[in-house]
């Protein structure tokens, strides 16, 4: 799959403990161009993804600007994903980032869409954040 390059919309029916769901994904691209329009979204978002590249020194660096930004805009829960997770991993381990970062987001995983590992993983912990933050813990514990 090809790096975003644009703010793109996709619609995704999920299934978790037996309940679907429609989430509604925007992909705001992590480029100069888009961060200007990053808060127009961020402001109706429930969850924020924000993803870095693990297979650099600087991924999870530059991904502090978005945790940040999210921050500023909107306090909604924030989860940090790290891609290209079957490379060798040079920003750290999940359980370093996690507790670097455990005042500003909610959760880190690492995936990889070559092996196809973490993708739905990373889906199952955005929804389980959406429902404790709306009230709907029971859900999230059957």
């Amino acid at each position: 799959q090809q790096p975003t390059i644009q703010c793109t919309f996709h619609k995704h029916s999920y299934i978790s403990n037996n309940r679907q769901f429609l989430l509604q994904i925007w992909d705001i691209a992590g480029t100069e161009n888009y961060q200007s329009l990053a808060p127009q979204f961020l402001r109706r978002a429930d969850v924020a993804v924000v993803m870095f590249d693990a297979s650099t020194d600087t991924g999870l660096k530059e991904s502090l600007y978005w945790v940040d930004l999210v921050l500023k805009t909107k306090q909604i829960p924030i989860f940090m994903c790290g891609t290209k997770g079957d490379r060798l991993q040079k920003c750290g381990t999940i359980q370093q980032i996690y507790s670097e970062m455990r005042n500003r987001v909610c959760g880190v995983l690492m995936s990889s869409a070559r092996l196809d590992q973490g993708i739905t993983e990373v889906f199952d912990e955005v929804l389980k954040l959406f429902l404790v933050d709306n009230g709907q813990k029971q859900v999230v514990e059957q």
